[in-house]
């Protein structure tokens, strides 16, 4: 950790700065983070996770729930989804939002750290709560949460090497173990370049090594082939990216009013303003004879980083997480040195004090769990029961929010499509979006894969265009959803 002639802020503020990470932590938790229902994307990677538990494989068509599907599924995310799936059977739902709860817990004491690495508490105080705000448009029950925590120890490792100059091979490890957890290890690839690209300028010692942090880059990607899915893995995420793009909101990039874009481009202003008013300290500190700190000066490499968070972090709405985690100590360290405070090691009370802080926070976030409604739906009771009344191996199309749920809840049910984007081929995708839009010809596709049920928006063009042909009635429905099925209602 870095130390500089600035005076070092006194045990009492460190205390505060504690206290202060602690609470506000807390409330955006609880108030912004934590869910009282499954995420629209988690009931479909339960089911993924059980049947791959039971033996099942997606190596080949046809796919076992979808009619649609024109190429094979490959699941990149099978060990987040197995290990939650193995939760659930064990536990249930709510075990379900206690492992999420964990990985939130997990994620933000990975920001702490990084930012106290660079940071005196006070400072932590400041920048923690502000980049936890943008990383909340990622955060949901998903195997991806993992991903982000494997992440947040991958910066750590480059931030060390940046501090110190020693190149760190658990880097690959960790780039590795994304791999088995992930699709976002192609981000873990793009922060490898990044960050090495970044030690080069920063760090003398390390550019006569330069064949070392080669073979450290190249090995990380060698690694991500040697999973179960093999090679090829590398090529799904571009597959995925290119379908999902049009579709997922997530996949595209955050709209100029999108309030988690805006505190995240305030940030990065907040990082630059300070780097530059750091740069005119360390200029008058030369002339008065005082040494830089240890990693030397930010300099460009600083820049780089925050290049590297504009791209990751408006490029698509799934990217702000990964670009909060990389701005976190950039932004810690530049307040630090603007405000010409010192950074030390803590010592064994503020290490305790931080380890009261996280069993605070632990309990309160363990407690607000409590209030998640296992027993929720998407659907109404009623609506859910008609669903579960249906033949098994009824085909049936359903609306995109409610898709994962009905391959988890009624798993004997034939969809037409599902959220696994990349089973489907743009022209296959455009008819499916074409049925639910009622657009001319949409009786074709209905006909042509057998569909006997519908369940979409109550009010949207499909129930009410097959609700004007007299060949479907409505067996039930609720605020949102409708479920029609082809033929007269079955008499009382």
């Amino acid at each position: 950790m870095s130390t500089s002639p600035r005076h070092r802020p006194p045990a009492a503020s460190a205390t505060l700065g504690i206290a202060l990470t602690a609470g506000l932590v807390t409330v955006l938790l609880v108030r912004l983070a934590l869910r009282p229902t499954l995420d629209v994307d988690t009931w479909l990677h339960l089911r993924i996770g059980a049947f791959l538990w039971d033996g099942g494989r997606f190596d080949n068509l046809p796919d076992p729930w979808v009619l649609l599907a024109d190429r094979p599924y490959l699941p990149t995310q099978w060990l987040g989804q197995m290990v939650g799936a193995l939760v659930e059977r064990h536990f249930g739902l709510l075990g379900v939002e206690s492992l999420y709860a964990g990985c939130l817990l997990a994620l933000v004491a990975g920001l702490v750290v990084l930012a106290r690495r660079c940071a005196p508490p006070t400072i932590v105080a400041l920048v923690i709560p502000l980049c936890v705000v943008p990383a909340l448009t990622n955060l949901s029950q998903r195997p991806q949460m993992a991903g982000f925590v494997i992440l947040a120890l991958l910066v750590q490792r480059w931030w060390l090497t940046l501090q110190d100059g020693r190149i760190r091979w658990s880097v690959a490890a960790l780039t590795w173990a994304l791999a088995w957890v992930h699709g976002l290890w192609t981000i873990g690839v793009a922060l490898n370049i990044l960050f090495a690209a970044v030690v080069l300028l920063a760090q003398p010692t390390v550019r006569r090594k330069w064949r070392a942090l080669a073979a450290l880059w190249l090995s990380a990607i060698a690694l991500t082939a040697a999973t179960p899915l093999g090679p090829r893995a590398w090529a799904l995420p571009f597959v995925l990216a290119g379908s999902a793009s049009g579709r997922a909101e997530e996949w595209q990039p955050p709209g100029a009013q999108s309030p988690f874009a805006l505190v995240l481009l305030a940030l990065v202003l907040m990082t630059a303003a300070a780097l530059l008013f750091g740069r005119r300290r360390a200029r008058r500190a030369d002339a008065a004879g005082q040494l830089p700190t240890r990693d030397g000066r930010p300099g460009a490499g600083r820049w780089v980083l925050l290049v590297g968070v504009l791209i990751l972090g408006f490029s698509m709405n799934r990217l702000l997480t990964p670009a909060v985690i990389v701005l976190t100590p950039v932004l810690a360290e530049s307040l630090t040195r603007a405000l010409g405070l010192r950074v030390d090691r803590p010592d064994r009370s503020e290490r305790r004090t931080w380890a009261v802080a996280a069993l605070a926070v632990t309990i309160i976030v363990g407690v607000s769990v409590a209030g998640f409604d296992a027993s929720a739906r998407p659907v109404a009771p009623a609506v859910d029961a008609a669903v579960d009344a249906l033949p098994d191996g009824t085909r049936i199309v359903g609306d995109a929010h409610l898709t994962g749920w009905l391959v988890h809840d009624h798993p004997d049910l034939r969809l037409l499509t599902d959220l696994r984007y990349e089973l489907y081929s743009p022209a296959t995708i455009a008819d499916a979006d074409a049925l639910l839009a009622a657009a001319p010809g949409w009786p074709t596709l209905l006909r042509d894969n057998a569909i006997t049920a519908v369940l979409v928006a109550r009010d949207g063009p499909l129930a009410t265009a097959l609700g004007a042909t007299g060949a479907w009635s409505v067996r039930a429905s609720d605020t949102h959803y409708s479920l029609l099925v082809k033929g007269p209602d079955p008499a009382p």
